[in-house]
This record gives structure tokens, C-alpha cells and sequence, in this order.
């Protein structure tokens, strides 16, 4: 199928497709980030809590999560392959995603169920969403090349982070709102359909975008064998940059484990339930700040020196047990995710720097199991460990954590990075 439109010919006419790309892309990851607050983010843990679902649970269900999205990516790494129009491939995904969340439907209609039982679906529901996202996560990769010019991804990356800070904002704002104007229950009730409407707003933008073309067509070439794949992946592994980031990698999924879990956190400070669901906009906000802190100070300073600063932002969690006023809370962990997206635009960064582009799917694909894998234990550690560890250790061990992460990458990227012409050669530094 030849997916160049014939109504793409003229550079005004290509401009203009990629624009309307561009802002439907942003509405899209807008939309899905804020209903994802009730899949895997702070409204569905904060659900389970109010159901009477123990922390160990939520952080068993935190956990499984973790793993299902890392297993899914593996699983269908390929599936942009598949078929040629990754475009229209997340249409039937998105619409998937919100159609489930009618599932919930039964909990939220009748009288309470039983905590385990309640857990037990929730569990099953948002593992098949994360399934989904997963492929759709997938997906995109090949689709923004499909949808706009790559040159211009900065760009459009940029205004989408901008749309995900503020979709994320005003739905964490309203849903508060919410919580503190109606039953618990009903609430709830409101907050699912919601999100279940936002997925389908996403479904729409994205049966609006256009692909324009699409580098991936080439010439059928012979099948690799596993051997050959295995003896590839060894050879990444055993490479010097892969090394030396073992546990920094790591480490950043210690500290992405506890965050994700700062409701159960907050729940265990004795903070109200309106404030633990107004830490979904405290997030928001933060990544907006972000964000726009990162596109702005990136021009004038490098990416390790900026993810020092994030790391060093991020230290504001150590004192949310001392925050007493709930407002105070807010800003503190607003400044705790904030230095969070710097860093984690930062590390990313670094990476493209210090690899060679053959096997960079390779390296990032091991990357991420590094800090999935610890963030996934961690998710569970933070459920299990609430209450019988003082709170400010474990969030010490959450700043430490992305503190010690950022100042090894400080230390040892340049190591790497400078004699780019050995880079270009496909060979390390301390090759031979």
C-alpha cells in the first residue's frame, strides 16, 4: 500500500498537514495522559485506597503494572513492522483502551464490593490497558516518522510536553473538585467515564492525522538468526557504556518507583484524600515547569549539568513529612516531579550522545529493563514498607537515588563522548 497522499505534493500543502499533525499529535498525548491518571497514575491507586485496599496490595498492583508494560514492550517490540500504516494501527488501540473502562461499570453502580475483589479487577483491567498502551507506545515511534518531517520532532515534542502538562493540570484540578463535592463513589463514577471520553477524544485526533510518508519501506532482507540477535545483544552488554550505567540506570528506577506510589505516601502522612488527588496537578504542573525549564535552559547549558539541577530539585521530597500545611505539600512535590522531567530529558539525551545509532535499540531496550525492573520491585517495596519504616527514609532513598544517578552521568559521560570520530566508526574508546 503506498502511503504517500497525493494531497501532500506541494511544500505549502506538506506544511500545512504537518501542522494539523503536529496539534493533533498534542491533543492526543494531552488527552490520553490525563485519562491515564485513572489506568496506572494517582487516581486509580487513590480508588483502591478508598475501597480499602491495603498499601501492600496497591503496591503489589503498582508492581504488576510495571512488569506487564515492560513484558508487553518486549513482546511486540516488532509490531511496527507488522503492517505499514502505524497511524491507523493505533486507532483500534486507543478505541480499545477506552471501551474498558466500562469494566469498572458493575464496582461503581452497585454497593461496595469486597476490597479483594475490587483489587482483583481493577488489577485485570488496567493490566489489558497497559497491554494496550504498550503497543501503542510502541507504535508511535514509527508514527511521528510517518506524520511529520523528522527535523521538526523538537518542535512537536516541545508543544506536546506543553499539552501534557496542561491537559494533566486542569483534569487533576477538576477531578479534585469533584471528590470534594459528591460521594466517594459517585465521584469515581464521574472520574472513569471521564477518562474513558478523553481516551476517545484521543481516538478522534489521532483518526484525524494524515501520514505523509513513510521511510520504512525497504527491501525484504534475509531473517537474522537468534544467534546472531543473542550475539548482538551480548556484544552491547559487555560494551563499556553499557556498563558503566548499570546502576545509575537502576537507581533512577528506585526512584520512579516511589514516585509513582507518592499517593500511598501522602495517605500515610495523614493528608486528606481532595489534597492526595490534587498530587495528580502537583505532577502536572511540574512537568509543564519541566518541560518548558528543559526547552529553554537546553540552549545554554548541557544535559548533564541540567539533570544535576533536577536531581537536586527532586531532593524537595525529603520534606513532605514537614509540610504541614497541605498547600505546602503541593509545592513541594511540585518541585520533586519537576526535577524529575529534567532528568529524565537529561539521561535520554546523554544516551543519544554515547551510543552508536546500529545498536541503539538494543541499548535502550536493556536500559529500560534495567529501570523497569527496579522500578517494579520498588512499587512493591514502598506498599510493603509503609508504616514500618520512618516515611522521609524511604524518601531519602528517593532522592538519593536520582542525586547519586545524575552526578555519575556527570562524572563519566564525557568518557564517552569526546572522540565522536571513534563514534562514527561504530567502535568504543576502549575497544581493541
Amino acid at each position: 500500500m503506498n502511503l504517500q497522499k497525493k494531497n501532500a505534493d506541494s511544500p505549502r500543502e506538506t506544511w500545512r498537514i504537518q501542522r494539523n499533525n503536529g496539534i493533533y499529535y498534542a491533543i492526543r498525548e494531552g488527552c490520553y495522559a490525563a485519562a491515564a491518571l485513572f489506568i496506572s497514575g494517582t487516581f486509580i491507586q487513590l480508588y483502591l485506597a478508598q475501597q480499602g485496599v491495603s498499601t501492600v496490595h496497591i503496591g503489589v498492583f503498582n508492581t504488576v503494572l510495571c512488569v506487564v508494560s515492560l513484558a508487553a514492550t518486549m513482546a511486540f517490540s516488532d509490531l511496527a513492522e507488522r503492517r505499514p500504516n502505524a497511524v491507523r494501527q493505533n486507532d483500534w488501540l486507543l478505541l480499545a483502551i477506552s471501551l474498558f473502562f466500562v469494566c469498572y461499570l458493575p464496582l461503581l453502580l452497585h454497593r461496595q464490593a469486597v476490597s479483594l475483589t475490587v483489587w482483583l479487577l481493577v488489577t485485570v483491567v488496567a493490566s489489558v490497558q497497559i497491554v494496550l498502551a504498550s503497543c501503542k507506545g510502541v507504535l508511535d515511534y514509527k508514527m511521528l516518522y510517518q506524520i511529520i518531517d523528522i527535523e521538526r520532532y523538537g518542535a512537536v515534542a516541545s508543544m506536546t510536553g506543553v499539552s501534557i502538562g496542561l491537559f494533566g493540570m486542569i483534569y487533576s484540578w477538576l477531578f479534585a473538585q469533584t471528590l470534594s463535592r459528591f460521594p466517594a463513589r459517585l465521584a469515581f463514577l464521574i472520574g472513569f467515564c471521564s477518562s474513558a471520553l478523553l481516551v476517545l477524544a484521543a481516538y478522534v485526533c489521532n483518526r484525524k492525522m494524515t501520514v505523509i510518508h513513510d521511510p520504512f519501506v525497504h527491501p525484504k532482507q534475509a531473517k537474522v538468526s537468534v544467534k546472531a540477535k543473542v550475539n548482538m545483544v551480548v556484544s552491547v552488554l559487555r560494551q563499556p557504556e553499557f556498563r558503566v550505567f548499570v546502576i545509575p540506570n537502576t537507581l533512577r528506577g528506585i526512584t520512579i518507583g516511589i514516585l509513582n506510589s507518592l499517593v500511598l505516601v501522602a495517605l500515610e502522612l495523614g493528608v486528606s484524600a481532595k489534597t492526595a488527588a490534587n498530587l495528580a496537578m502537583a505532577g502536572s504542573i511540574g512537568y509543564l515547569l519541566g518541560s518548558l525549564s528543559y526547552n529553554a535552559l537546553s540552549r545554554v547549558m548541557q544535559p548533564k549539568r541540567l539533570g544535576l539541577i533536577g536531581a537536586g530539585l527532586l531532593c524537595a521530597v525529603v520534606f513532605l513529612p514537614y509540610s504541614g500545611k497541605e498547600m505546602l505539600f503541593l509545592i513541594v512535590a511540585m518541585f520533586g516531579y519537576m526535577g524529575r522531567t529534567l532528568v529524565d530529558y537529561a539521561v535520554p539525551s546523554m544516551v543519544f550522545q554515547l551510543i552508536d545509532p546500529a545498536v541503539s535499540g538494543v541499548y535502550n531496550a536493556w536500559r529500560t529493563v534495567l529501570f523497569s525492573v527496579a522500578a517494579a520491585a520498588m512499587s512493591y517495596l514502598v506498599g510493603a514498607l509503609l508504616g514500618k519504616i520512618p516515611t522521609v527514609a524511604l524518601l531519602a532513598l528517593c532522592a538519593g537515588a536520582y542525586l547519586v544517578c545524575a552526578v555519575w552521568y556527570f562524572v563519566s559521560i564525557n568518557r564517552f563522548i569526546k572522540q565522536p570520530a571513534l563514534k562514527q566508526d561504530g567502535q568504543s574508546e576502549n575497544e581493541g
